[in-house]
């Protein structure tokens, strides 16, 4: 059965790189929640259920060999293996970059009227100290969104180690 045992390690691998390029892929286009979480796993699962990958053909031959063995890790598959906590991702709200970016006009406009009597200059410090601050923001926002992305990913495929274990233990005990 060690045999086994490498060949599953080989196979979770596999599985969990290909589960993370699929969160990776919908992630671009939407939000990633809970259910469409589950929703990716249970395509990424479907690769054990067929004997044509290496997933279902490692999964056939301890079927064949041990036929107990191997309904226990399909049933482990097909039931228990599902995130059950949700990992939001992080970026700054709109209503907060949109009033900081405001706030910062306004403070430029202040300073404009202590040091300019110009109305021309207020124009355009408002203008141009409201779109910085709010182009700022927006990229803060997006590298914050970029790097909390990656950690989510990180933190969903972390909940399959149980699952993982006690798949190991299932292979190994005789």
């Amino acid at each position: 059965m060690s045999n086994y045992l490498e060949r599953f390690e080989t196979c979770w691998a596999r599985f969990e790189n290909n589960l993370r390029g699929k969160m990776m892929d919908k992630t671009k286009a939407q939000e990633m929640t809970l259910s469409l979480a589950n929703l990716v796993m249970g395509e990424a699962l479907s690769e054990w259920y067929t004997s044509y990958s290496l997933e279902g053909k490692m999964l056939s031959d301890i079927t064949k060999e041990d036929p107990k063995k191997g309904d226990m890790i399909l049933d482990t598959l097909k039931k228990e293996v599902r995130f059950t906590k949700e990992v939001k991702s992080a970026h700054i709200p709109y209503l907060f970059k949109l009033i900081v970016a405001l706030l910062v006009g306004g403070i430029s406009i202040m300073l404009c009227v202590l040091f300019s009597p110009s109305r021309m200059h207020e124009v355009v410090s408002f203008a141009l100290g409201t779109m910085l601050t709010y182009v700022i923001i927006n990229e803060i926002d997006k590298n914050l969104e970029l790097s909390s992305k990656k950690t989510q990913l990180q933190e969903y495929i972390k909940q399959l180690e149980p699952y993982k274990n006690k798949i190991n233990n299932i292979i190994k005990n005789k």
